[in-house]
């Protein structure tokens, strides 16, 4: 965002622009730390359940911040210390977010989206490594999967990144339906679907339903990548995208398949390690392929839509207690 004005950061982030910048430049990175700001810096101040981050506005702008995102109350309090741009927004979370949002859909990256009970991070790797010949790939970390770490993860995006690999963190109904709301991604894959969660969820349906808000979140033209033979996510199929579903890949708009891969015969598949290996390897192959084609379908949003943010939602301190820096499952 360093080609940014003040103006425009603020109008992304949908926040009011408190004080005139005394810069035109935007700045070098997000923190929601004001221990780690360093001069360049875009300092965003989260409320907690025991702190709000808010009030470490003129302590990160003394640190030399390019600006602050905070609260309209903590904004007037930042006006006495060192000049920096003081952006009031009155849910700075919900401000963080729309600026990732924006910055992601100003790269013009084709998004891959996984989430999953376990393998995400395993799965994430992989796909790097095949896109990382072909593209200019940005990877997030592993623990950043949540509400308030991928949209970090987008902003640290660099203008120039061909393609974005993000995981998906889930603890809780309307969690994944948010972060997709964020990401926007052409391709969205569940991994698997376990009993992660399951004493927050209450059965191994309503943790399918939730994986699934990647699938219900996805625009027209994305890619869908999904197990085989797995029931669980029948009922939240979409037939207005194409799905990838290990075996077989099926055409946009319709469910006949229109690729059929054998990799055993039936009688022996259980006991074929060589035939299961080559089918994991033409799985993968086939991702790259949706992958590669995603980045050619032009963007069909709008550049200023909004999606629809659900009203649940998790809030962190400036700096969280370890338990609140689980990532989602």
């Amino acid at each position: 965002m360093r080609s940014w004005t003040p103006e425009r950061i603020a109008q992304a982030a949908g926040a009011r622009l408190a004080a005139p910048a005394p810069h035109q430049e935007g700045p070098l990175r997000v923190t929601i730390d004001s221990r780690e700001v360093c001069p360049g810096d875009l300092f965003v101040g989260l409320p907690g359940e025991t702190h709000d981050g808010g009030r470490f506005a003129a302590q990160a702008l003394a640190a030399g911040a390019w600006g602050v995102l905070v609260a309209p109350q903590h904004a007037e309090d930042a006006k006495c210390a060192p000049p920096g741009a003081l952006l009031a927004h009155e849910d700075p979370l919900q401000g963080l977010q729309s600026l990732a949002r924006v910055w992601r859909r100003e790269l013009g990256a084709p998004v891959i989206a996984i989430t999953g009970s376990t393998g995400k991070t395993s799965t994430k790797d992989i796909l790097a490594a095949l896109l990382e010949s072909h593209r200019t790939t940005f990877v997030s970390r592993g623990n950043f999967n949540t509400e308030i770490g991928l949209p970090l993860e987008l902003l640290a995006a660099p203008a120039g990144t061909e393609a974005l690999v993000l995981e998906m963190g889930m603890r809780g109904a309307g969690q994944i339906r948010e972060l997709a709301a964020i990401a926007e991604p052409d391709v969205g894959v569940i991994v698997n679907i376990g009993p992660a969660h399951l004493e927050l969820l209450g059965s191994i349906e309503a943790i399918a339903a939730a994986k699934a808000e990647l699938i219900a979140d996805l625009h027209e033209r994305a890619t869908a990548v999904i197990p085989a033979n797995e029931p669980l996510l029948d009922p939240h199929r979409r037939e207005d995208i194409a799905t990838v579903a290990d075996r077989q890949r099926v055409d946009r708009r319709r469910e006949e398949p229109v690729e059929q891969h054998e990799t055993a015969n039936r009688g022996e598949r259980a006991g074929d390690e060589a035939a299961h290996r080559g089918h994991r390897h033409h799985e993968q192959q086939v991702a790259e392929q949706r992958v590669l084609q995603a980045q050619r379908v032009p963007d069909q949003r709008e550049a200023e839509g909004e999606r629809r943010q659900p009203d649940h939602r998790q809030r962190q301190s400036d700096r969280p207690p370890a338990s609140r820096q689980r990532s989602g499952e």
